[in-house]
């Protein structure tokens, strides 16, 4: 019953349940541009959102804006067949951004962006997927501080999962010791959720 978990869980862990059951089907679909599975990049989405909701504790779209930040890896690999060369292997979201421009054209902040408008999402929301790699590039004040959100929130994602330089360092604007925390704290999150990762 839904009053029940609302009762125990609160009505925020409730709104992120149904973000992330109604999200787990992208696991499904392939991810054959890249190196990494469709698992990785799902964690990475939840580990992002968990962090962006730490990260922005008065933004209503924190989370949202989080789990859907790589969407656009989904939409390319719908869009394009499987590649010639070597797959996609990057573990900073900017390089790989870099990387997708230079072999197809588009990286996946701009495709998840379009599908994100496309299915009705809040403008903020595709707008911060948009500029995640170069927030200062938005015109709407509000999207673009989003995006300054998704931005750190990603850098630290890039630190938990191997990406541990000073650029990592610097982009996700914490101490060292917030840094290490803000990640056990967002890991113990998403392996609560589980989903075989």
């Amino acid at each position: 019953d839904i009053r029940d978990a609302v009762l125990r869980l609160g009505l925020r862990e409730v709104s992120h349940l149904v973000h992330v059951v109604t999200m787990t089907d992208l696991r499904k679909y392939p991810t054959h541009l890249y190196h990494y599975t469709a698992g990785y990049f799902w964690e990475r989405s939840l580990h992002t959102a968990y962090l962006c909701e730490e990260l922005g504790a008065d933004d209503r779209l924190a989370f949202t804006t989080g789990v859907m930040h790589l969407v656009g890896v989904w939409a390319l690999c719908s869009i394009f067949p499987s590649p010639q060369g070597m797959p996609i292997v990057a573990r900073e979201l900017m390089l790989q951004s870099e990387l997708e421009q230079l072999r197809l054209g588009l990286d996946f902040a701009d495709a998840g962006a379009q599908a994100l408008a496309q299915w009705g999402f809040d403008s903020r929301i595709s707008r911060a997927v948009a500029w995640q790699v170069a927030p200062s590039i938005g015109d709407h004040p509000e999207a673009r501080e989003l995006a300054r959100l998704l931005q750190r929130a990603v850098a630290a994602t890039d630190w938990h999962y191997g990406a541990q330089n000073e650029k990592s360092l610097l982009r996700s604007d914490l101490t060292l010791t917030d840094l290490e925390e803000c990640n056990q704290r967002a890991a113990a999150r998403v392996a609560r959720i589980g989903f075989g990762f």
